[in-house]
Formats: structure tokens, sequence, C-alpha cells
């Protein structure tokens, strides 16, 4: 298996991360934007605009929302719970 580069971390409250990783080391629909629990585990994938054009290359967060910028020139909204996409806007 690959080594998997870390391009972005933030620490949560609860004591898990969001992780966003390099979109090359993600397998071919799997989101490289992910939530791990305090103990390590996934606990969800950020939900792909479009599974062979969306992998996120950055995203923040502020009062409990998420935005992650995908490599096709979308801002999406992430659910901080389940991390589906909840809105989407085109930036390019």
């Amino acid at each position: 298996m690959g080594q998997v580069s870390h391009i972005g971390e933030i620490a949560l409250e609860d004591g898990g991360r969001l992780v966003l990783t390099d979109y090359y080391s993600s397998p071919k629909g799997l989101s490289n934007l992910r939530r791990l629990n305090a103990d390590g585990s996934v606990c969800w994938h950020a939900q792909l605009r479009d599974s062979s054009l969306g992998h996120y290359v950055s995203f923040e967060m502020g009062h409990d929302r998420i935005f992650a910028q995908s490599f096709d020139c979308y801002r999406v909204e992430i659910d901080p719970n389940t991390g589906a996409a909840l809105a989407e806007e085109f930036t390019k």
C-alpha cells in the first residue's frame, strides 16, 4: 500500500480530526476528506460531488460548518455529522 500524504488537518473539540489527504493517494470514488474519531477510526468520508473529478483540494471549518473546495471548482458544504454534501456552488 502506498504512503498517504496529509495535506491538512483540523483538530475537533471532541478529540476527532478532519483530515485532507493527497487526492492522488485516494482510490477512485473514495473521498480524500474524512472525519476521524478520537481513537483514529474513520467516522465518515465526505461525499464526493463527482467521483471522477470531485476530489477535494482544500477545506475550512468555522461555526460548526465545513466547506471544501473540489478539484472541479466547486465549493461544497459538508454536513459535519454525516459527511453528506449539503450544498454546492461553482466558483470558477
